[in-house]
Formats: C-alpha cells, sequence, structure tokens
C-alpha cells in the first residue's frame, strides 16, 4: 500500500513512511489482513486525507536499470 500511495501522489516510499511515522506504520501491519480485504483505492484516499500527504513531483516512471534491469 505503501508502494500505490507513494506511486500516486508521484512520491518516494520513504516520503510516505516518514509522514505516517513509526507508531501508526506498526498499527497499520498489525491491521494488514483488514485492511488487505478493503478496496485499495479507498485505501490510498483514506490514508492521503488522513495523513494529509501531498502531491510531489517525483517521476514514478525512471527506472535505475543498476538495480531494475530490463529483461
Amino acid at each position: 500500500m505503501i508502494e500505490r500511495v507513494a506511486r500516486k501522489l508521484h512520491q518516494k516510499n520513504c516520503y510516505v513512511v516518514n509522514a505516517i511515522g513509526k507508531t501508526e506504520l506498526e498499527h497499520l501491519i498489525s491491521v494488514a489482513n483488514v485492511l488487505h480485504c478493503e478496496n485499495p483505492l479507498q485505501v490510498e484516499d483514506d490514508w492521503i486525507n488522513e495523513y494529509e500527504l501531498k502531491t510531489g513531483d517525483y517521476d514514478v516512471t525512471n527506472i535505475d536499470r543498476e538495480i531494475a534491469p530490463v529483461i
């Protein structure tokens, strides 16, 4: 879900993780089975609103070919 939210907002994953915070992230991990059953688009919107996440300008299509080579 962190990846989905980050991509939607054109942010890096670390932005989402840092904005959510350690304590809340631990809570979200503990309830991951429940969140897994919910509509992911709704969970994305809920997270964006609840944690006041902002849209960025990170290019999510720019892939580091050294880390993830094209096969």
